[in-house]
């Protein structure tokens, strides 16, 4: 993958730990997860209406809700989906995990037609969020793809920097829903892998060379990290990796795009560069 390619092709992105990124090599899967595990507090208890109040209602429309799972990705926006310091800490086990990263046309063909995926969107904190349950013969109608969208596709604007990217399925199955990954996968960014010693041999370390051994040989594995004020996504190859190298292997550096801004006479706004 050259950084014409990288940049050409639109991507989603998933932060994990890396117990859990061998998992997902050795299955080719992203499994969904049930809305009662998520960890948005508006999500969990948003106010529901119905025609009528009962225990019986009430209970049928939370029936209906525990039919939904999700699945959470990160897209391109104010950020790059792999340069944003919050989801490396809250998701990608404070920095010691990875992030996939997906062509996102390869991994979306591989849906079904019945599950929907969109872009969240962000609204303000004191936002309505409600769904209005309609009955027909004592028995909940569906929701409408407008419900779909006001119930599981909107958040507050707390959680912005996610720039989230979701999936969502309705199954009566039991057990996760899964996602194949075919050949969708075309990255794999580690944090930090050189470490401020320029004699450590990248491909020596045991996070690398668990991802070499489970990974796709199409599927590259990069390093995000810091080196003096700048941020950077570099290749990382069986060769000896040292830290502080040229920009040759250089897919993506934070300070590239600050230079290009004041060439351009641009004022340079942290955050304001992605996609």
């Amino acid at each position: 993958m050259t950084k014409e390619d990288f940049y050409k092709t639109e991507k989603l992105y998933h932060y994990t730990s890396l117990e859990k990124a061998l998992g997902i090599l050795e299955s080719n899967e992203l499994w969904f997860g049930y809305l009662k595990d998520l960890n948005d507090i508006n999500e969990l208890y948003r106010p529901m209406f119905y025609e009528k109040v009962t225990p019986e209602i009430e209970e049928m429309a939370q029936t209906e809700i525990d039919k939904y799972q999700q699945l959470s990705l990160t897209r391109d926006s104010c950020r790059y989906g792999f340069d944003i310091p919050a989801m490396w800490g809250h998701y990608g086990d404070k920095g010691n995990g990875v992030c996939f990263i997906f062509n996102k046309d390869k991994l979306l063909n591989s849906l079904s037609t019945d599950i929907y995926h969109d872009k969240v969107e962000y609204v303000r904190p004191d936002y309505s969020f409600s769904v209005f349950f309609r009955l027909k013969d004592n028995v909940i109608e569906p929701f409408t793809r407008e419900d779909i969208n006001e119930f599981f596709f909107k958040k507050t604007c707390d959680w912005s920097y996610e720039q989230e990217y979701r999936l969502l399925v309705k199954t009566d199955e039991k057990g996760r829903y899964k996602l194949p990954l075919n050949d969708s996968l075309i990255g794999i960014a580690i944090r930090d892998a050189r470490i401020e010693d320029e004699l450590h041999n990248v491909t020596t370390s045991d996070k690398y060379n668990k991802l070499k051994k489970e990974k796709e040989a199409s599927c590259l594995i990069l390093n995000y990290g810091n080196f003096m004020g700048s941020r950077h996504l570099q290749y990382l190859d069986d060769d000896v990796v040292k830290f502080g190298t040229t920009y040759d292997d250089t897919i993506w550096c934070s300070n590239d795009e600050i230079y290009k801004a004041l060439m351009e006479g641009k004022a340079w706004i942290e955050g304001t560069h992605g996609k």
